[in-house]
C-alpha cells in the first residue's frame, strides 16, 4: 500500500467484480509510525520493511482462497512454506507489480539514496524471488519492460506472463469541455505546469523549478504536488496532502496546460496515465515502462534525465505551440481509452482469475 501500488489498488477495487466472484482483501503496509519492528536497531530499514510486510501477510494462514493477486513476494514466504508443507491448499497466485529486484538494482541509489546490496545478498534474495515466482500461477507486469525482466532474470515461461497495465476511471478522469471545444484553459495567459509526485528529488522536481526560475517565470506558472516541504512563490503554487484519485488533484489536472514529469528513475507512471486521461501533453524522460505510456511527439516529449536544456526545449516547444499541446493531449486521451481503461483492464485480470480458478470452483 505504498504510491503507485496502492493507487492500482484503489482502482481495482473501484471496479465491481464480475458475477461469481467472492472478493476479500489484505491490505499490506510496509511502515508503522512509531512502531516496535521500526525501533529495532541494526536492521536495515528495508529489512524492516519486509518483516513488517510478512506480518502483515500473515492472516493469509488463516484463510482459504481460489486465487490471490498479489503486489509483494517475499512476505508470501510464510503462506509458501505451508503451503508447500501441505498444511494448507495453495491458491493460484497472480503477481501484479511494475518492475523486479533486478531491474530495481540499477537504480537503487536513486530510489533510496544508499547503493544496492552487495551480490551475496542479491544472490540470496534472488533465490527467494525465484522460489515465490515458481509458484505462482501467472505474472501480471504493468510493462513488457518488467515482463522482460521475468522472463530473463527469472526465468518465468512467456505463457505465464500477462503483460496487464493499471488503469484509471474515466468517468471520473475526463477530458474538461473547454479542451473538448478546442481551447487551451490558458490561452492567453500563463502556460500552466503542472508536477506530480510525491518523491520530488527522483522525480525530477529540483531541475525542473530550477529551469522554471531561470527561463520560465512570468510566462509560465508552475503547480506542484508533491510531499516535499517546498514554499510557494512568485508563479510557483505547491500542493501536498492529495491521495489518489482525489477531486483537487483531478482540479488540477483540469486546470493545468501539460504535465512535466523529468523523472531520474521510474517503472512507471500513473501520474502521466491520469494526466493524458484529462487531455494533457505529457513531458517526462524515457526511463523504466514510460515509452510505452507517452509517444515521444505524439502524445507529449521524452528527454534525456538531468537534462535541463532537453527539458526546457519541450516545454518551449508546447508553449509556443498551444494548439500543438492541445492536440498532443487529445491524442493522449485516445490512448488512454484504448490501453488504460480502469474497467477494462480490471476485468482482464477477473479474466484471468477465472482461467486460473480450479475447476471445482468455475
Amino acid at each position: 500500500m505504498v504510491a503507485g501500488v496502492r493507487t492500482q489498488y484503489e482502482n481495482i477495487r473501484a471496479v465491481p467484480p464480475p458475477a461469481g466472484f467472492a472478493v476479500d482483501t489484505v491490505p499490506i503496509t510496509p511502515y508503522q509510525e512509531g512502531g516496535a519492528i521500526e525501533r529495532l536497531p541494526l536492521l536495515r530499514w528495508t529489512h524492516k520493511g519486509t518483516l513488517r510486510s510478512a506480518i502483515g501477510a500473515l492472516p493469509l494462514l488463516a484463510r482459504s482462497y481460489d486465487v490471490m493477486l498479489t503486489q509483494v513476494t517475499l512476505p508470501l514466504l510464510p503462506l509458501l512454506a505451508a503451503c508447500d508443507a501441505h498444511l494448507k491448499r495453495r491458491p493460484a497466485i497472480v503477481y501484479t507489480i511494475d518492475t523486479t529486484p533486478r531491474l530495481m538494482d540499477a537504480v537503487y541509489d536513486i530510489y533510496y539514496g544508499v547503493p544496492a546490496a552487495g551480490a551475496r545478498k542479491r544472490a540470496i534474495r534472488d533465490r527467494l524471488q525465484r522460489y515465490v515466482l515458481d509458484r505462482c500461477a501467472a505474472v501480471a507486469p504493468w510493462s513488457t519492460w518488467a515482463a522482460r525482466s521475468f522472463h530473463d532474470d527469472y526465468g518465468v515461461p512467456d505463457e505465464r506472463i500477462h503483460v496487464i497495465p493499471p488503469g484509471v476511471d474515466l468517468q471520473e478522469w475526463t477530458v474538461p469541455p473547454h479542451r473538448l471545444e478546442g481551447l487551451p484553459p490558458s490561452e492567453t495567459g500563463p502556460f500552466k505546469l503542472l508536477f506530480v509526485g510525491a518523491d520530488y528529488a527522483r522525480k525530477g522536481g529540483p531541475l525542473l523549478l530550477d529551469t522554471f526560475r531561470r527561463h520560465l517565470t512570468g510566462r509560465c506558472e508552475l503547480y506542484l504536488v508533491t510531499k516535499e516541504d517546498l514554499a510557494s512563490e512568485p508563479g510557483v503554487h505547491v500542493y501536498r496532502g492529495f491521495g489518489p484519485n482525489e477531486p483537487g488533484l483531478r482540479e488540477l489536472y483540469a486546470r493545468c496546460d501539460a504535465l512535466v514529469l523529468p523523472t531520474r528513475a521510474d517503472c512507471f507512471s500513473l501520474a502521466s496515465i491520469e494526466a493524458m486521461a484529462c487531455g494533457l501533453p505529457v513531458i517526462s524522460c524515457p526511463v523504466g515502462g514510460i515509452p510505452e505510456i507517452v509517444r515521444q511527439g505524439e502524445t507529449g516529449f521524452l528527454v534525456p534525465p538531468d537534462d535541463g536544456r532537453a527539458l526546457l526545449e519541450a516545454i518551449e516547444a508546447l508553449v509556443a505551440n498551444r494548439p500543438l499541446a492541445l492536440e498532443m493531449g487529445l491524442a493522449g486521451r485516445q490512448i488512454v481509452e484504448e490501453r488504460f481503461d480502469g474497467a477494462t483492464n480490471a476485468d482482464a485480470l477477473f479474466g484471468l482469475f477465472r482461467r486460473l480458478a480450479p475447476a471445482r470452483r468455475r
